[in-house]
């Protein structure tokens, strides 16, 4: 894709010809994506292009805007961003990391503050490059409603559309939180707060990498690790966290983390106390590992293995895997 600061001045302009052109766009309807979903759609739209618009009808008008806005960015990302691997992985994480500001964003705003006109234009596009029955197009359709609840200044669709996006991502990408941090370097005590946090690796990566140091540049490594799905680390005032291919969480607000997926586990928040029977994947031996923090220095308990085997783990210990999960 282009530059962030590029793409957003190009989508702003086009966000304002697309207000005061929408009179004059095509009736063309777009399908929803609530296929994928029980969620309502907060706008309804015929499956038939050539119903014609009532004039007696009073949301007529609106609905022609509506869809005007819907198909000038979907338009624009189809002759500025053909369909490839890279560009969609880059809007899939970009809604994750847009997500928060775009919570917070003053619906006075409208539609043409900068996070918003890049919100959508991730959106236009997995609904442009993915058929409807997909859990892309759902999420990108979900999105643009979102924006358009800006763009008509409508509270109560906002407060749902944003609801129903973060639903929908969370099910079928990754959760999503209203504070994360995203890849990057941070100073602790400064860029971000002392404490615990469960790390969850982005969209279309196979692991995530932390570092944990005590100097900027990374010489002097407290502990790092790369994990799968998630981990949890605590990190203190003054030392450097560096993330890469994976976002931050505070603790407090992850309060769930799935057995079938996750890669580790805070005893008595996550699991159960107890004693657990685990299998290795795919073929090759898994590890576990049960610590008694999450610094990851001190082993209480650890072992390769292949097959099954049976662990007890006790509250306020922490267990991982690799290459291992729940029997």
């Amino acid at each position: 894709m282009k530059s962030k600061s590029s793409l957003v001045v190009t989508i702003i302009v086009l966000l304002f010809i697309c207000c005061a052109c929408g009179n004059n766009s095509s009736n063309e309807s777009v399908v929803t994506g609530n296929e994928a979903t029980e969620s309502p759609s907060p706008t309804e739209t015929s499956s038939n292009s050539d119903n014609e618009i009532d004039d007696n009808d009073s949301d007529s008008e609106d609905d022609s805007e509506e869809l005007n806005y819907r198909q000038k960015l979907m338009k624009y990302v189809e002759e500025e961003y053909p369909e490839d691997d890279d560009t969609t992985i880059e809007c899939i994480n970009g809604l994750k990391e847009l997500y928060p500001s775009v919570k917070n964003e003053s619906i006075e705003s409208g539609a043409t503050s900068s996070d918003v006109s890049l919100f959508a234009t991730y959106c236009a596009y997995l609904m442009k490059w993915f058929d409807v029955e997909t859990a892309a197009f759902y999420v990108g359709e979900a999105g643009m409603s979102v924006a358009e609840a800006f763009d008509s200044g409508n509270k109560d669709d906002l407060k749902r559309e944003l609801k129903r996006f973060k639903e929908g991502y969370s099910e079928y990408f990754a959760p999503l939180y209203d504070k994360q941090y995203d890849e990057g370097q941070y100073k602790v005590g400064k860029d971000i707060q002392a404490g615990e946090y469960v790390l969850f690796t982005s969209v279309g990566y196979s692991s995530g990498y932390f570092c944990v140091s005590s100097d900027p540049n990374g010489d002097d490594i407290t502990f790092n690790d790369n994990f799968d799905y998630n981990s949890i680390i605590t990190i203190k005032k003054g030392e450097y966290i560096e993330l890469s291919r994976c976002s931050a969480v505070p603790m407090k607000d992850v309060k769930k983390i799935p057995k079938k997926k996750g890669t580790m586990f805070k005893v008595g928040k996550h699991i159960k106390a107890g004693t657990y029977k685990i299998k290795s994947k795919g073929g090759s031996d898994g590890y576990y590992c049960i610590y008694p923090d999450s610094r990851h220095d001190d082993i209480e308990s650890n072992d390769n293995f292949k097959g099954t085997r049976y662990i007890k783990v006790k509250n306020g210990q922490y267990l991982l895997f690799s290459r291992a999960t729940f029997k």
